[in-house]
């Protein structure tokens, strides 16, 4: 009797009719890049571009800046895009692993490093950030990504963070005046 009252069921709710959805096959739109120049060195900079969608020519990575460089090491470009949250970040460059076969990992940052069309290229993500560089060799990419990566968050060294002070009673360290931090009494 269940089967019957099971197959009745599935078909009255069968019967009804619903809008069909259109699924765009197209790549989603991302939203507008945030201008980041100051995050980026200003020695050896030649030219900085902000890229609306699409940067470095690639269908899944959003717009961002990129900017030419002329030092002693080389003629290359750094680029920079800031995502919502790291999470996004981080699938920035899972796509980017995926769409090229052979990356070398570069462990002291975490980054990747491989050809992209014949051009070098290192690709990092540090928080919401993801940047790179392209036209230096491994060596190279790793020395300048790792001082552009100090530049995207500020450290305590830097004095970015005001030092933390505690107020005088709470203090875990005693003052010269005998006022401090005092432990209280436990009774057995």
């Amino acid at each position: 009797m269940r089967p019957i009252v099971f197959a009745i069921l599935m078909a009255s709710f069968g019967c009804t009719t619903h809008a069909v959805l259109q699924v765009n096959s197209e790549y989603p739109k991302h939203a507008p890049p945030t201008d980041l120049r100051t995050k980026f060195p200003p020695a050896g900079q030649t030219r900085m571009e902000m890229v609306a969608d699409h940067l470095l020519g690639k269908e899944y990575l959003p717009g961002g800046n990129i900017a030419d460089y002329n030092t002693n090491v080389g003629v290359y470009q750094m680029f920079l895009m800031k995502e919502k949250d790291t999470t996004k970040a981080a699938n920035l460059i899972l796509d980017w692993r995926a769409t090229h076969a052979d990356l070398q990992y570069m462990p002291k940052i975490g980054g990747y490093y491989g050809l992209d069309n014949g051009t070098p290229v290192y690709l990092f993500s540090k928080g919401l950030f993801v940047a790179g560089l392209v036209g230096l060799d491994a060596n190279d990419a790793d020395l300048q990504a790792r001082g552009f990566a100090a530049r995207l968050y500020p450290t305590i060294v830097d004095g970015a963070f005001p030092r933390y002070r505690f107020p005088r009673r709470c203090s875990p360290w005693p003052s010269s005046a005998g006022q401090g931090f005092r432990r209280p009494h436990r009774s057995r």
